[in-house]
C-alpha cells in the first residue's frame, strides 16, 4: 500500500493483491520506521467499518487510520478504479482534507 500526502490530500493506492486482501479481511495496515522506538514510526491503515457512511481519515499517535464505509468490499470486486471524498477538518474556515483511495493499475 502506497502513501502519498501532499497539502490537504492522502492518497492510498493498493496493488491488486492488497485489494483483494481488504476485501477478505476489511483491513490493511503498513508502517514507515525512522528509528527504533515506537516514537519514530509512521504507521498507516486502511479499515472497512461497518458503522461508516463515508471515508474518513484521523491521525493520532504516529497513526493514520483511513476507515472506509462496508461498501468499499463492492468497490474492491469492481472495475471502479478510486474511491474518493473530502473531510471538513475546520468548519469555521472551510478547510477540508482530500481522500483518495484507488486501485493501482501497474501494480
Amino acid at each position: 500500500m502506497k502513501l502519498r500526502i501532499q497539502g490537504n490530500s492522502l492518497r492510498l493506492r493498493l496493488s491488486d493483491e492488497e485489494v483483494a486482501l481488504l476485501a477478505q479481511t476489511g483491513r490493511l495496515e503498513e508502517r514507515i520506521e525512522f528509528g527504533s522506538t515506537d516514537d519514530d514510526r509512521l504507521t498507516y491503515a486502511l479499515e472497512i467499518d461497518d458503522q461508516a457512511q463515508e471515508m474518513t481519515a484521523r491521525y493520532e499517535g504516529g497513526r493514520i487510520a483511513v476507515k472506509l464505509p462496508p461498501s468499499a468490499r463492492e468497490w474492491a470486486r469492481s472495475n471502479e478504479i478510486s474511491l474518493k471524498s473530502e473531510q471538513t477538518i475546520d468548519p469555521s474556515s472551510g478547510k477540508r482534507l482530500r481522500l483518495l483511495v484507488e486501485k493501482d493499475l501497474a501494480g
